[in-house]
């Protein structure tokens, strides 16, 4: 890993909340509590970084109508409390789409006036984190492969960004290095937020378990309007990358990595012909195991 220390290193976040306007073409009232529900869990939330770190390292905040920036370099902090920001809007019916990308979102400074503020950003880290959040649906959080590769292990990617293995013990199983993958499109990488199976987080009692968000999204698809299915599908998909799976439970509880090693090399993936696209293809998660003449 080139940084070892993922709270000192400069980044910019951009996030969206979805289905706003829907909410407003259906009741104003409603959307403005939508949105004030908004405001106070992302206070809450991001509080609790500025409270501990303050005097430590760059981190800002800005919200303004349904989009939020965040800047600065705690990025450890910002993503594991983005994660638990995402759960609780999730579970609230709220689908928050957000890009995060390297480099710290400055402004070049301008005169200005008691009722006239300019915000001139220097560089181009703003016209970044803003193109790549519009380029994805779906509640996900975007990574830019710059950001990615500076954080990963070189031996989890290639220069096309197809991860070849994880493996490495001196990398806890917890880490937050382990919740990035790259995007049905490979086009960039993700951050899978979703809390799983835990029942605290930062001393607040919470219950996020895969059955309940799926029984969620399920409840979605139901009640959104047709122009919002999209995104109800992609973030489907990028439940489909945290679900539990059978494979994963056999390899863990191998004990060695010769076994391992030799146990990974019979699990084979199944590929449709659904599966494949234009320029790439999107596995189903489903495996065969297959025991070859050579293999003892």
């Amino acid at each position: 890993m080139k940084n070892n220390n993922l709270d000192n290193i400069p980044f910019t976040y951009y996030g969206d909340l979805l289905g706003v306007s829907n909410y407003y073409r259906i009741d104003p009232d409603i959307a403005y509590d939508k949105l004030n529900f908004f405001y106070k869990e992302t206070y809450n939330v991001l509080r609790d970084i500025e409270r501990k770190k303050r005097n430590e390292y760059d981190f800002e905040v800005f919200l303004f109508s349904d989009s939020i920036f965040i800047t600065g370099t705690l990025l450890e902090s910002t993503l594991r409390h983005l994660s638990y920001l995402y759960s609780i809007l999730f579970n609230n019916n709220l689908l928050l789409r957000g890009a995060i990308v390297h480099g710290r979102l400055t402004f070049d400074p301008r005169i200005e006036l008691r009722n006239i503020i300019k915000h001139l950003p220097k560089e181009d880290v703003l016209f970044r984190v803003v193109e790549l959040e519009k380029r994805n649906k779906g509640a996900r959080l975007v990574m830019e492969k710059k950001l990615a590769h500076l954080l990963l292990p070189k031996k989890w990617y290639t220069t096309e960004g197809y991860f070849k293995e994880r493996i490495d013990p001196s990398i806890p199983k917890d880490s937050l290095l382990r919740k990035i993958r790259t995007t049905p499109s490979w086009s960039a990488y993700e951050f899978l937020w979703p809390l799983i199976d835990i029942q605290e987080f930062n001393g607040r009692q919470v219950k996020f378990y895969y059955t309940d968000f799926i029984k969620k999204i399920n409840h979605l698809k139901r009640i959104v309007p047709e122009e919002a299915l999209l995104n109800i599908k992609e973030t489907k998909k990028m439940f489909d990358n945290i679900k539990p799976q059978k494979r994963e439970e056999i390899l863990e509880n191998c004990k060695s990595e010769d076994e391992r090693f030799r146990t990974e090399a019979i699990i084979k993936p199944i590929l449709r012909g659904r599966d494949i696209k234009r320029y790439y293809y999107e596995l189903a998660e489903l495996w065969v195991i297959g025991t070859f003449p050579h293999y003892d």
